[in-house]
């Protein structure tokens, strides 16, 4: 069998553990068995450490109470839903000898058809493997992953990290758990490794991972350093990834034949840091999450009805959207195209109790829920109604964290409401959420540098002063502006700063290769402005294309579907990369796209391609021939010969493909490849106008900074990004 590369980088021992073993065709039967049992929670969340070399962190308690705050809305009771966590009242703090007796306590709880979620929030790192006395490594790297309790200690020679909770044991924990019967689903959002420069330290940005060498007591350092090398010296080197199919040969408990299905989220991949800071990005209120688990818990609460795989997919686009392409998450299991929770599309609605009081009316959902100001609510007069009972329709004018204050208003040709008419049991169900195309850029703390930057973007005829949101230096961004050595440098929100020094040095692991290093133009206020505008354009639409494309990507049932396929160099057969899998091209290689209509119905279907510096360029359908309507149940490749396009090294880094498939309508295709042209300026016919049309119009530099996104997009427009990274060699 042959095994697909991930982006250069190893996946999580425990990642790689519980691939190792397999389950009965678990897809949505396990889920919809646990549907029919109890569900349990256990969320352990880190904040405060005792050990002083340990960083503290802000996010994980709040992670805690978010989660605990969505698993109540669909359906788990509060007494089955368990926090070990520090800051966050009436939780057990997180000890190791507490967070070990939870997981045993719910161990003894659970009985067969049950669902559990498990959340592990907080720092991780890792450890030289103890050795099995053979002289081989027991984890391909030689490294065990660790997760740090409240209480951890430091490293002695021979023995793990004092108090860490390696992933041996929470890999014998889960599978004690399936063979029982119980469906388990696991999110870890901590990490173990983050070494990278930064050129700007973002306020409240925090990496949750802690090198192994701070728990390394001064006098052991040459023993921890030794360990390590010999860790490295043992480990098993594979072309860019540690093989999922690794054999595990700890003292876990033996899996049974008819074990329960499990699903597993990795807030990143082994090299790799995981980041927590303020959130949601661009609205007020916003507090200190996760990113992994804020993004995960805000698409599970307004996406009902996903499947793990769809879930893992919307999680990837949102970080591109965001510019968070540093970390790439991982999504596993024998489950994943179960319904979350076991839920199936339709079965749930997203919708909230209203409170009337004194003629005001609010409802208990805030930023965190993407109810923000200038979302549109349906109100419906009881929780079971059919859509077509709405009575009125809200906007929301004022939102906090999980708090929202609404008015009745006129909206799709229905009159504002008294408030007094409110039935006492009425819901309100989002119909409509403002999308914002500005994008938060940081400017350098050089102030006339800062000055010169925007007044040069103020000059610009085309607009491009509105489509920019100004922050402070060490402010949260999307793009981040450092000057070094007469350039300006275009940093990604981390902060972190990739120049040819840095990698010629060795000294930044996710600094590798050309690919890279971070884009720079020659900037100062005697020169520069028009490479600058041109970037700056460049870098935003291509940011707001992508946020448009999130924002009408339910992530429910695809109609249509684009599928990678590649062959590597020397193989015989083209084979399918699974979706939410980041995979890695080399020199020599072929790939080829399939696009497959289920839609029953003809869709017309455009394909971009997003270089790795933000290009755009249109893929298909070809420029000078033949149209880009698939029939029903049609299937096209791309080429269409399906011989495969040759991979090679002209350019290297983070790339895309996008598809957007819109319904037939009329005799004249709709195609967005206009999309690739250098001003949102349409060259080619598009057909009837639609919702998603004009979003992209207003994507461009013609207007406004919000529209309002309703339903229709979403349900007319099937949307998906395949990413891949080309490397040179």
């Amino acid at each position: 069998m042959t095994t697909r590369r991930f982006s250069g980088i190893a996946v999580t021992s425990l990642a790689t553990v519980l691939l190792a073993f397999p389950a009965a065709d678990a897809t949505d039967s396990d889920a919809l068995a646990a549907e029919r049992g109890t569900r349990h929670a256990l969320i352990v969340a880190v904040s405060d450490y005792l050990n002083e070399e340990v960083r503290d962190l802000y996010g994980p308690a709040n992670d805690a109470r978010l989660g605990a705050d969505v698993l109540t809305n669909w359906g788990f009771e509060r007494p089955n839903i368990r926090i070990v966590a520090d800051k966050v009242e009436g939780a057990e703090l997180p000890t190791r000898e507490e967070i070990v007796r939870a997981m045993a306590e719910l161990l003894d709880a659970v009985r067969e058809g049950d669902f559990v979620y498990l959340h592990f929030g907080g720092h991780g790192s890792r450890q030289p493997v103890v050795s099995r006395g053979d002289g081989a490594s027991e984890e391909a790297d030689g490294l065990d992953e660790t997760f740090l309790p409240r209480d951890i200690g430091y490293w002695d020679k021979g023995a793990p990290v004092e108090n860490a909770i390696v992933d041996d044991e929470i890999n014998s924990f889960v599978t004690s758990l399936r063979n029982k019967g119980v469906f388990v689903w696991i999110v870890f959002d901590s990490c173990h490794s983050g070494d990278m420069t930064r050129s700007i330290e973002p306020d409240g940005e925090l990496s949750r991972e802690i090198d192994f060498m701070h728990l390394v007591r001064p006098a052991d350092r040459d023993d921890a350093l030794a360990a390590l090398e010999e860790a490295r010296t043992g480990q098993v080197h594979t072309r860019g990834s540690r093989e999922a199919e690794h054999s595990f040969s700890g003292d876990e408990a033996a899996l049974d034949d008819d074990a329960a299905g499990y699903v597993a989220f990795f807030a990143s991949q082994t090299t790799q840091e995981t980041v927590e800071l303020r959130l949601p990005e661009g609205v007020r209120p916003r507090q200190q999450h996760g990113l992994f688990t804020f993004t995960i818990m805000n698409l599970v609460q307004t996406n009902p009805g996903l499947t793990y795989r769809q879930l893992g997919e919307q999680v990837m686009l949102s970080y591109e959207a965001m510019h968070r392409t540093r970390s790439t998450p991982l999504f596993i299991g024998t489950s994943l195209d179960a319904h979350v929770f076991g839920v199936a599309e339709g079965e749930r609605v997203e919708q909230y109790r209203l409170d009337v009081a004194s003629g005001e009316i609010t409802l208990p959902a805030g930023s965190l829920h993407n109810v923000t100001s200038g979302t549109i609510l349906a109100v419906v007069p009881q929780p079971d109604a059919d859509d077509a009972d709405v009575i009125g329709y809200l906007e929301v004018t004022s939102a906090q964290l999980s708090e929202s204050r609404a008015m009745p208003v006129e909206f799709g040709g229905v009159e504002a409401f008294d408030v007094e008419s409110i039935p006492d049991a009425a819901f309100a169900r989002p119909v409509q959420r403002p999308l914002s195309l500005t994008m938060a850029i940081a400017l350098p703390e050089d102030e006339e540098l800062a000055d010169s930057i925007k007044d040069a973007v103020a000059s610009d005829e085309d607009g491009l002063e509105n489509m920019i949101e100004w922050v402070g230096a060490r402010e949260t961004a999307s793009l981040r502006l450092f000057a070094r050595d007469g350039d300006l440098w275009f940093v990604p929100p981390s902060g972190q700063l990739c120049t040819r020094e840095i990698l010629r040095s060795g000294e930044d692991g996710a600094c590798r290769t050309d690919a890279d290093i971070t884009p720079s133009v020659a900037f100062s206020s005697r020169g520069g402005a028009r490479e600058l505008l041109e970037y700056l354009r460049t870098v935003i639409r291509a940011t707001n294309l992508m946020n448009v494309v999130r924002a009408t990507s339910s992530g429910g049932s695809a109609d249509v579907v684009l599928t990678m396929e590649i062959k590597g160099d020397g193989e015989s057969e083209f084979e399918p990369v699974l979706a939410g899998v980041r995979p890695a091209l080399r020199p020599g290689d072929l790939v080829r796209f399939r696009i497959d209509n289920l839609s029953g119905q003809a869709q017309d279907v455009t394909v971009l391609f997003l270089d790795a510096r933000w290009g755009i360029s249109a893929f298909y359908p070809v420029r000078h021939g033949g149209g880009n309507r698939i029939e029903a149940d049609g299937r096209l490749f791309l080429p269409i010969s399906g011989e495969g396009y040759l991979v090679d090294a002209e350019t290297t880094g983070l790339e895309r493909m996008l598809m957007i498939a819109v319904p037939a309508r009329g005799s004249i295709p709709a195609d967005f490849s206009y999309l690739e042209q250098p001003r949102l300026v349409a060259t080619r016919a598009l057909g009837e106008t639609s919702e998603l049309r004009s979003l992209l119009d207003q994507a461009g530099f013609e207007g406004g900074q919000t529209r309002g996104l309703g339903r229709q997009a979403q349900e007319d427009t099937t949307t998906q990004l395949l990413t891949w990274r080309t490397e040179s060699e």
